[in-house]
């Protein structure tokens, strides 16, 4: 056996060659995202932060790059958006439907809709004539 200079494990001299290109922590090797280059025992946590890396949005599952997240997330149809009457939380592709028909705060109240008893102060001022067609 021998010890690798680099990291200091020890090894059969015949797996010398193989450890120090493939498996020494010490090593280089290169992202095989973003290509950069980088001592092997970084790899791993360089991979959790690299931007070029896809990952899943958490809302509709698409792999984007995660240096693209954000600009995903500002189109995602399934991200929760609040509606911009009432507050509520609801996906982004329901929304339309939602203010709609959904909303609360765009809902007719009786205090909005004209009813028949308001006519007569709508057309007091205007002589009969001008009602008809």
């Amino acid at each position: 056996p021998t010890q690798c200079t680099a990291c200091g494990q020890t090894l059969p001299k015949s797996n010398m060659t193989r450890h120090l290109n493939n498996d020494c922590p010490a090593g280089t090797t290169y992202c095989l995202f973003c290509k950069k280059k980088m001592l092997r025992s970084e790899l791993e946590a360089h991979k959790a932060v690299c931007e070029e890396v896809r990952i899943n949005c958490e809302h509709c599952n698409a792999a984007v790059k995660r240096s693209k997240l954000p600009a995903h997330l500002k189109t995602c149809n399934k991200l929760p958006v609040p509606c911009p009457h009432c507050g509520v939380s609801v996906l982004r592709e329901k929304l339309p439907k939602h203010v709609q028909t959904e909303c609360r705060a765009m809902a007719p109240t009786p205090a909005r809709q004209p009813s028949t008893r308001d006519l007569p102060a709508l057309t007091e001022d205007r002589p009969a004539s001008a009602c008809e067609p």
